[in-house]
């Protein structure tokens, strides 16, 4: 089994399949959409469809790690991965790509759902455990963050030279060698599997034992709601600082990356502060910076005042906050759960892209031609998961 480095670096690479697949696209849908003879609806539900099956099959892969261990459903999923993105390249219509991204979603779910269950498994139980794990997981989402930023630009490159169906071959290429990885160089990690994780009385049974968990519900709420306020912003920037602030894709591309750094720089501060501070201040902390920098974005946008700078700014600050609420309240949310873990990061995973999306539509039918919409989106998110934080207890240390 890979440490250190290796191990973050394997984490970090099977948590980014999903931005990966989906960031990587985005400047070849133009030119998809001519070759494909396909309309703006249609291609639209290769996004829509894709975020579908990444949620719901989580459902599925959660308790199959749980019951028969994470290195064969990871192999499982990424060879689920590995074909529909080798579909996708050959896809001959529109409707052949819709599906093959939907399987390609299914696969690449795999990652976000065992990724935050091994890093569980590798932690002893004791004192400080929760925190270890949170401070392995704010280091792989600092590795992990490089995804989207870095995606867009490779596949820009990879349209302009080879076409669309380049990113796509690419995206194979590397669920192929992870899957190499996963056989070659990764142990099974669960010590115990649930014998009865999968089936349906037992999921269910599961599912009520986990929302009713009081430290769940806080953290799954506080990561969803987070998240809700990235997924804001990424599905409504470009309509604003293209659209409205006339900057140029270009321009707006290091606006993006700089927004990434931002969470970067969040998670790396969460991987010094956790041991010391503990989850639970963590997300506090993370959650009064999210509040405060949707609160400035939205007097911003009201007082017509910074244009670009009076939403990236505050942004960068929201990513901060992002950084570090996301790997603490990923690991309050499977922490209490030994033999559940997968099962609790799946249904924390789902919470997340059911709200997001269902935000996100919010955004689309109240876009109104400013930024309004997507910036009260950003406070009300930024103001929930404040909201959140605050139901978890901070945990009392008692002496030996």
């Amino acid at each position: 089994m890979p440490t250190g480095l290796a191990l973050t670096l394997l984490l970090a690479g099977l948590s980014a399949l999903g931005p990966l697949s989906t960031d990587m696209y985005l400047p070849s849908l133009p030119s998809l959409r001519a070759a494909l003879g396909a309309g703006m609806d249609e291609v639209q539900l290769t996004l829509s469809l894709f975020v579908v099956g990444f949620a719901l099959s989580q459902l599925v892969w959660g308790p199959l790690a749980d019951r028969i261990g994470r290195r064969p459903v990871l192999f499982a999923g990424l060879l689920v991965f590995s074909l529909g993105s080798a579909i996708c390249a050959l896809a001959p219509n529109i409707w052949v790509l819709v599906a093959a991204r939907f399987l390609q979603a299914v696969g690449a779910s795999v990652g976000i759902v065992v990724a935050p269950a091994i890093v569980r498994d590798l932690q002893t139980e004791g004192a400080g455990a929760r925190e270890r794990s949170a401070r392995l997981l704010a280091q792989v989402s600092t590795a992990r963050a490089l995804a989207p930023a870095v995606a867009p630009i490779l596949g820009g490159y990879l349209q302009a030279l080879l076409g669309w169906q380049s990113t796509f071959v690419i995206l194979t290429f590397f669920g192929l060698t992870a899957v190499a990885v996963v056989l070659g160089f990764m142990g099974e990690t669960l010590a115990k599997p649930n014998l009865d994780a999968t089936s349906p009385g037992r999921i269910l049974a599961n599912a009520r034992v986990i929302v009713a968990h009081a430290g769940w519900r806080a953290s799954a709420l506080a990561a969803a709601f987070c998240y809700c306020g990235l997924f804001a912003y990424i599905s409504g920037s470009s309509f604003v600082l293209i659209g409205i602030l006339g900057l140029s894709p270009m321009a707006f591309g290091f606006c993006f990356a700089v927004g990434v750094f931002g969470y970067m720089a969040g998670t790396y501060l969460g991987s010094r502060l956790t041991m010391r501070l503990g989850t639970v201040r963590m997300v506090r902390l993370g959650g009064a910076i999210a509040f405060g920098a949707g609160l400035a974005m939205l007097v911003a946008v009201l007082a017509g005042v910074g244009g670009v700078y009076g939403l990236i700014v505050p942004l960068v600050f929201y990513m901060i906050g992002s950084g570090l609420i996301l790997p603490n309240a990923m690991a309050g949310a499977v922490s209490p759960f030994p033999t559940m873990a997968a099962t609790a990061s799946a249904l924390s995973g789902v919470l997340q892209m059911g709200l997001a999306s269902l935000l996100g539509l919010g955004i689309a039918m109240a876009f109104d031609g400013t930024a309004l919409p997507m910036t009260c989106a950003i406070t009300l998110s930024g103001a929930l998961v404040f909201a959140a934080s605050r139901l978890q207890k901070v945990e009392r240390k008692t002496a030996p």
